[in-house]
């Protein structure tokens, strides 16, 4: 895959750069509108367009996330207002416990396929988003906008968390991330009016 150092010696060509920008609004306008982080497009973008590998596509679309999932909880927090205080927090906790424990089934079933092969260190690759708002709107009983307003909190949150552990593994590439994330928080403002006003 490439690097952030071939990427500077070779740039991003503009159409390559357009396409990384067109994926980020796209992916932004998404998450206002269902409060979803959007890895399902950023993965498949970096892959193709960036050829990354399977690991710099994590690593970079939780980068991406964070930005965009953080100006659509910014622009949405005050529906979060009228919901009892603790639920936020009960729900970060949640989503921590369960995706740790799909990390540790990851690499249960990753070593009975390989078992000769090292495992996996314990990064989160994200995803679920797409599940949360259903969860908040049919089991928990809130307002479609309070979900997703949740939602993109607990997305940012985990995601961040995700890409700080990836940073260290040096898989993050910066400038392909910051081509989608810079589309993204065009897009979210976008999909929020859209959907919401």
């Amino acid at each position: 895959g490439p690097s952030d150092s071939s990427i500077a010696s070779g740039g991003i060509r503009g159409m390559r750069a357009g396409k990384l920008v067109g994926a980020g609004v796209v992916t932004g306008i998404l998450s206002g509108m269902f409060g979803v982080g959007g890895g399902f497009i950023l993965m498949p973008t970096l892959l193709g367009v960036a050829h990354a590998t399977i690991e710099q596509a994590v690593a970079t679309s939780l980068g991406s996330i964070v930005g965009i999932s953080g100006v659509g909880f910014l622009r949405t927090s005050a529906f979060l207002t009228r919901i009892e205080p603790l639920l936020p927090g009960m729900f970060l906790i949640g989503s921590f416990l369960g995706m740790n424990a799909g990390i540790g089934i990851k690499q249960r079933c990753s070593a009975r396929v390989h078992p000769q092969k090292r495992p996996d260190q314990k990064h989160p690759q994200g995803g679920g988003a797409i599940f949360a708002v259903p969860l908040l709107v049919y089991g928990l009983n809130l307002e479609f906008r309070q979900a997703v307003a949740l939602s993109l909190g607990i997305v940012g949150a985990t995601a961040l968390y995700g890409a700080i552990l990836q940073r260290r593994g040096g898989k993050v590439l910066w400038s392909y991330g910051g081509f989608l994330g810079i589309g993204g928080c065009v897009g979210v403002p976008l999909g929020v009016y859209r959907d919401w006003e």
